[in-house]
């Protein structure tokens, strides 16, 4: 207590920060506030020496409680009258979802391929045996050492098979160089 009776404490900001097991920018943050606030007054004394941090009780003690009236919905989808803007959404849920969905196409497929990564249905082995005799089985092996390699995934494993074979069916056409020597002609 100070000649005057006013309640103060003498602190340095490092002592404060240790003490409260902060950052020093936190407690100069926090002090500015209160002091903005009118809850506290520092009075330095002098270089290298700890401020005098003046207590100031108000007069009208304020209680900080929850407000009955404007509770914040938990509901994240609604926009929040408190803050009046749209809070994030999680994609876990969505994302848990698509992977479990995948596992259970998954798990109703067979595996196929030297590394057992290709997933495709009797019916889709079968279709492509059919469309493409000889080849489909050359194809899934392709397709399996492509993704252990390069560790891609792909949505569809029967349309990526599909979409190489009619590719590859169709032939590319080699274009016809000729590289005879015409004398005259120079590159």
């Amino acid at each position: 207590m100070s000649k005057d009776g006013n309640v103060y404490v003498i602190y340095t900001i490092k002592q404060m920060a240790n003490d409260l097991d902060r950052s020093e920018r936190t407690v100069k943050t926090a002090l500015r506030e209160l002091e903005n606030a009118g809850l506290i007054t520092r009075i330095r004394q002098g270089w290298n020496q700890a401020n005098r941090i003046f207590l100031q009780i108000p007069d009208r003690v304020q209680l900080s409680s929850r407000p009955e009236g404007n509770i914040c919905p938990m509901d994240v989808q609604d926009s929040s009258p408190c803050m009046g803007q749209k809070l994030p959404t999680s994609n876990t849920d969505t994302e848990y979802k698509e992977h479990s969905k995948t596992e259970r196409v998954e798990s109703t497929r067979r595996r196929y391929g030297e590394f057992q990564n290709v997933f495709l249905s009797g019916e889709e082995c079968t279709q492509l045996e059919t469309a493409y005799p000889g080849k489909a089985t050359e194809y899934i092996e392709r397709l399996s050492r492509y993704m252990a390699s390069n560790d891609r995934h792909y949505a569809n494993h029967y349309a990526t098979i599909k979409k190489w074979l009619d590719e590859d069916s169709k032939g590319r056409s080699a274009k016809n160089y000729t590289y005879d020597d015409n004398e005259g002609e120079c590159l």
